[in-house]
């Protein structure tokens, strides 16, 4: 087949312009999770959606950041996933990242939260393993007068900053950013369907 001429290239462009013909390039919708998905499905799923990039929008003389959510893994009931922010001012660069590593089995599927945007935060899907009907936790409250301390051990974080480490440790709750709150509803509910799934063999 021979290739087209740059003659015939413009030709058709402009018999596309005068009919009023739209050449439209076929826009890639992924598909939703299905309700009833097994956990492998539920956690490749999770794993091809989670990843996104986000340029912060400034503000005064706020330097520009872009926040990155990717190296998402799985094995079994875990999950892992970074967190990069890193600032693109020249004059004031940084560079932060959060290691996540989560144990699904362990959250609390009815306290997942999405967060909507703010001027200097995108959309976020907020979750915990704090579980405020857990007998353990409502004992020890009735014997310490009401107080107890919330110690999980599902959320593992590790945090570097500029290269140099911060911080280690399990925390109670954790997030993560997306693109838009019809986004953050899809994986809200794939988060839930993993963990209930992960909490049946627990």
């Amino acid at each position: 087949m021979t290739k087209p001429t740059r003659m015939t290239i413009l030709l058709v462009a402009i018999a596309c312009f005068v009919l009023n013909i739209k050449v439209v390039q076929p826009q890639s919708k992924k598909e939703s999770l299905k309700p009833d998905a097994p956990i492998s499905e539920t956690l490749a799923w999770l794993k091809s959606h989670i990843p996104y990039s986000y340029i912060l929008p400034t503000t005064g003389n706020r330097p520009v950041e872009r926040w990155t959510i990717g190296g998402v893994k799985s094995k079994d009931c875990r999950l892992s996933y970074d967190i990069t922010i890193q600032t693109l001012d020249p004059d004031a660069s940084s560079f932060q990242r959060q290691l996540w590593e989560v144990d699904l089995a362990g959250l609390n599927p009815r306290m997942i939260t999405i967060r909507p945007a703010t001027k200097d935060k995108p959309v976020q899907i907020e979750f915990t393993s704090f579980d405020p009907h857990d007998p353990e936790l409502i004992r020890q409250a009735q014997a310490n007068g009401g107080v107890t301390v919330v110690k999980g051990n599902a959320i593992w974080q590790n945090l570097r900053a500029d290269n140099h480490f911060v911080r280690e440790g399990f925390e109670t709750r954790a997030n993560f950013f997306t693109q838009n709150e019809e986004r953050a509803r899809e994986l809200a509910a794939a988060l839930k369907r993993g963990i209930e799934l992960c909490r049946q063999t627990k």
